[in-house]
């Protein structure tokens, strides 16, 4: 596995669609091997990266947000994440999280693991193999990206919750149960768990209404509750 870290000033400005497909780019780069290798990534990715690479807070709470949340209400963190393979021009990643000192694997898509990793400032790793096969040496020419085409950050429509975005969610709140307490294949709900949920619920719902200002205020509540719980 090759350490890989964030081309910030490739990313920052790549986080726009490109001309041909509407979608942005994140940059990789392998310092040990002078490689560079672009990652094609959603609207909603591409907002979380951008937030989390800027520290530039998103108009309204993102679902990695509350992944961390989650994570964080579990005393659960993001390891590393490691790229493993690339089949027919798509990558594939596994998300390690640690909890208790066990690590739990995780198959997620790079950019869900690359917007968590940022926000625990955890390694990024890819296999060799990849790297050799989608990676360019520094120095070649970047993929050109007409200017007249991008769309700035600040013109992103907002979109919501997607299956994918939620199906994540689902696999982390059920992987953190499970983690813990061998003997009942479940973790013992802290206090105001059953809050945090309907919190979670009600957030979401101000979400999907456009309800940005409230749905912020939740998100804030949920945080102040995980705190409370890191806390006590």
């Amino acid at each position: 596995m090759i350490e890989m870290t964030v081309d910030m000033e490739r990313s920052i400005t790549s986080l726009t669609p490109d001309h041909k497909s509407k979608q942005q780019m994140i940059w990789l780069c392998s310092v040990e091997h002078q490689m560079v290798i672009p990652m094609v990534i959603g609207m909603t990715e591409a907002m979380s990266i951008f937030s989390a690479l800027t520290g530039e807070p998103p108009m309204r709470p993102l679902t990695h947000d509350l992944v961390r949340t989650i994570l964080d209400q579990f005393d659960g963190q993001v390891e590393r994440v490691e790229i493993v393979e690339l089949k027919k021009g798509i990558f594939y990643a596994e998300l390690i999280l640690l909890n208790g000192g066990k690590e739990l694997r995780l198959d997620a898509r790079p950019s869900d693991s690359i917007a968590l990793a940022l926000r625990y400032k955890a390694p990024i790793f890819m296999s060799e193999e990849v790297l050799m096969e989608a990676g360019y040496k520094e120095g070649q020419a970047d993929p050109e990206i007409e200017e007249d085409e991008l769309m700035m950050p600040e013109e992103w429509e907002v979109p919501d919750l997607d299956e994918a975005d939620k199906e994540m969610l689902m696999a982390v709140e059920e992987a953190l149960e499970d983690i813990e307490q061998p003997e009942q294949g479940r973790l013992i709900e802290p206090k105001g768990t059953n809050r945090v949920e309907n919190l979670k619920k009600e957030m979401e719902k101000a979400s999907r209404q456009e309800r940005y200002e409230e749905a912020g205020r939740l998100r804030d509540e949920i945080a102040r509750l995980a705190e409370q719980k890191r806390v006590n």
